[in-house]
């Protein structure tokens, strides 16, 4: 483990090979779980913008659609009088 901040003050306990730090004994899949977990958040993020842009233009179009939907709707109801 590196010497320098925040990893100078944790150790590896060879009893058990536990992480030792200030807050308390963590195993290490606990360590690799919060790196698998912030990768993924990552990851999901960045499909979730990629996602974003790509129906940004369909929701643009359907949004004008539905507009127009609604207009023709309208101009039938006020000439049938209903």
């Amino acid at each position: 483990m590196p010497l320098t901040c925040p990893w100078s003050e944790c150790r590896i306990s060879r009893e058990d090979n536990l992480l030792l730090t200030p807050w308390g004994k963590v195993k290490p899949s606990d360590v690799q779980l919060v790196n698998r977990y912030k990768w993924s958040a990552k990851k999901s993020e960045q499909m979730y913008q990629s996602l974003k842009k790509q129906t940004s233009n369909n929701d643009k179009y359907l949004f004008d659609l539905k507009e127009k939907l609604l207009d023709i709707v309208g101009d039938i109801s006020f000439k049938t009088g209903s």
